[in-house]
């Protein structure tokens, strides 16, 4: 094969994206992907006569003039009907009592009936609110969507650190306490388990408040589709832009010459050589299977055994 190949192992969003991105820019690409569709943990599947949608069910930058928006569109993931606005993140519902309260972008409406439902505890809801309010047009709502530091070069770099400084603040003290450690000050059990889950007990309270900000400002999408369609329309675009995949392949080894890597060895035995290989497959697999735990350096071998 030529230099301006690519393999590329995986055919998940990352490797969707990297195959999409190669194409456009005059790579020959070539996805192995190990299962027999597309979409790693982004996928779907059917149990009976239930469909089990495993992956992404909304869009953070559903707004067209969002930076992040403009990332969906570059992989064909933002068509007509794609996705239509969120006017409701989501309802809890007690079982044992019928209580229940639905997350919308109404947020005065949310701490009302936060409130309503324990007076006591109104005062976290309140606070995420506040921080919520307070991350509305923050740099942290486009999540370093812009252009990646080997493009933006030094000054477009400086630039985005300097427009961040002020965000900066949210990722220390109580704003970054995680949403299980915050919910602990909440005395009734059952608001405690909503507020540590509005996303996930691990998550910390600037990320939460920033999706209610993004849910406010009507910048989240609900996948139409869930999120098989979203996969296939990075599929679609890939195949139409000439790039190929190979499903049910796995990739057994990276073949590595001169400390380059040139090709990958597939399980059934066959070799493929390509200009350059990109690993879309999980750090484990990659480091330790692929690539035999040979190219390791001392700080990522200690956080794969002490992580």
């Amino acid at each position: 094969m030529t230099e301006r190949s690519v393999i590329i192992i995986g055919a998940g969003l990352a490797g969707l994206a990297a195959g999409i991105h190669a194409q456009r820019n005059g790579y020959r690409a070539r996805i192995f992907e190990h299962a027999g569709q597309a979409g790693g943990v982004a996928v779907g599947w059917r149990r009976g006569h239930y469909h089990i949608d495993g992956g992404i069910h909304f869009l953070m930058g559903y707004r067209p003039d969002s930076l992040t928006h403009r990332i969906y569109e570059e992989v064909g993931a933002a068509g007509p009907g794609a996705a239509i606005e969120m006017t409701e993140y989501a309802e809890y519902v007690d079982e044992r009592t019928g209580r229940a309260i639905r997350i919308t972008r109404d947020l005065d409406r949310l701490t009302a009936d936060w409130g309503a439902l324990s007076p006591a505890d109104a005062g976290p809801m309140r606070d995420l609110v506040r921080l919520a309010r307070e991350l509305a047009g923050s740099p942290l709502l486009n999540m370093g969507m812009g252009d990646p530091p080997e493009l933006a070069g030094r000054l477009a770099s400086l630039k985005q650190l300097w427009e961040m400084r002020g965000a900066l603040r949210y990722l220390t003290g109580r704003a970054n306490m995680s949403m299980g450690e915050r919910a602990k000050e909440i005395r009734d059990p059952w608001l405690a388990e909503v507020y540590a889950n509005l996303f996930l007990p691990e998550a910390p309270a600037w990320f939460v408040g920033m999706l209610l900000a993004l849910l406010a400002s009507g910048d989240m999408g609900l996948l139409c589709g869930g999120s098989m369609a979203f996969v296939r329309d990075m599929e679609t675009c890939y195949s139409s832009l000439g790039g190929e995949i190979t499903f049910n392949a796995t990739v057994e080894q990276i073949i590595v010459e001169g400390d380059r890597a040139v090709g990958v060895r597939l399980a059934d035995g066959a070799v493929h050589r390509a200009g350059a290989v990109i690993s879309a497959a999980d750090g484990r697999s990659t480091l330790y299977g692929m690539l035999g735990g040979k190219y390791l350096d001392a700080r990522t071998r200690e956080r794969y055994e002490t992580w």
